[in-house]
């Protein structure tokens, strides 16, 4: 009896030893402190109450728009799942429609939306010629 419990305790405490999570933290300063200029601390992931540190965002990263209104380094907590753009960048919507975006330069905000709008055009042309040969091949 007494090795069948040892055995369940022992087994108990091998499935939980499993997780091993580093880097959690309450602020950007703790990141800051622990690891140096350019991480955040920000939740694990959408849905987690567990934050943990993370780089800043580099160009072409996902961002919150509405995240970038929150100073950096921020004492409070995030409540993002992502870091705000590094410095020199800003979050530039991916759409108008979406707090979501990409981290880019000024200038990249501006054509990275004409290249959308042209696309969403190119692709609606594509479709009415389209149908327009179909209409012109089956008469």
């Amino acid at each position: 009896m007494l090795i069948a419990l040892l055995h369940v305790l022992f087994l108990a405490r091998s499935l939980t030893a499993g997780l091993v999570l580093t880097g959690a933290c309450e602020t950007d300063t703790d990141c800051m402190g622990a690891r140096g200029e350019g991480w955040c601390c920000a939740k694990w992931n959408p849905g987690s109450t567990l934050s943990v540190c993370k780089k800043l965002g580099v160009v072409n990263d996902m961002c919150h728009t509405t995240g970038e209104a929150v100073p950096y380094p921020f004492d409070g907590i995030r409540q993002f799942w992502r870091c705000p753009c590094e410095a020199s960048l800003e979050c530039v919507p991916i759409t108008s429609e979406t707090s979501i975006g990409r981290c880019g330069g000024s200038d990249a905000a501006v054509v990275k939306r004409g290249n959308v709008n042209h696309v969403y055009d190119g692709l609606n042309r594509l479709v009415l010629d389209s149908e327009f040969e179909m209409t012109s091949l089956t008469r």
